[in-house]
């Protein structure tokens, strides 16, 4: 996931966009390696509300 920096303003929250990227690795049990790339992404859109809490 990337994490944007996010200036608060006077209502201590603010919606935020970004990305989460996840990856898969190829791979065998005991066997030969995989020829070839061995990994590949996946990015998803992610969207919430960051705000400061004080309890």
């Amino acid at each position: 996931m990337l994490i944007p920096t996010i200036n608060l303003d006077n209502s201590n929250s603010a919606d935020v966009n970004t990305i989460g990227i996840a990856t898969r690795h190829e791979t065998t049990i005991g066997g030969p390696n995989v020829p070839g790339q061995v990994d590949t992404y996946t990015v998803q859109s992610l969207t919430g509300k960051a705000q400061f809490k004080v309890n």
